[in-house]
């Protein structure tokens, strides 16, 4: 009988959240105070899990307050903006490109083998 594989965990990385918060708000445009915020909705989050650093997407306090509050869909949807093409796209521009796309390839071959 084979051994089962440990799950890989969400990705993390400090200097790919510096750079989404060096960012302008997505939401606003503002430029101070800006905070990482994670995408729960559809991705690699669970009960209690923070989701992968790569869906942290750039927002000011406020629109993180307010994210929270109305739920992320209703924000999502009011500001007219995908977080999920923002955030792919942050995370191309990332120097930690190679280090995302190394882990989505070890968690697809995981959940794939």
């Amino acid at each position: 009988m084979a051994a089962l594989s440990k799950p890989l965990g969400p990705w993390r990385s400090i200097a790919h959240l510096s750079m989404v918060r060096a960012q302008p708000c997505c939401a606003c445009g503002v430029t101070h105070g800006v905070q990482a915020a994670h995408i729960r909705n559809a991705t690699d989050g669970g009960m209690g899990i923070k989701p992968s650093d790569y869906w942290a997407v750039p927002l000011c306090h406020d629109c993180h307050q307010e994210q929270h509050r109305v739920g992320e869909v209703t924000f999502w949807e009011a500001c007219g903006l995908d977080p999920w093409v923002v955030a792919r796209y942050l995370g191309r521009t990332s120097r930690q490109s190679g280090a995302i796309a190394a882990h989505k390839a070890a968690v697809w071959s995981a959940g794939n083998g």
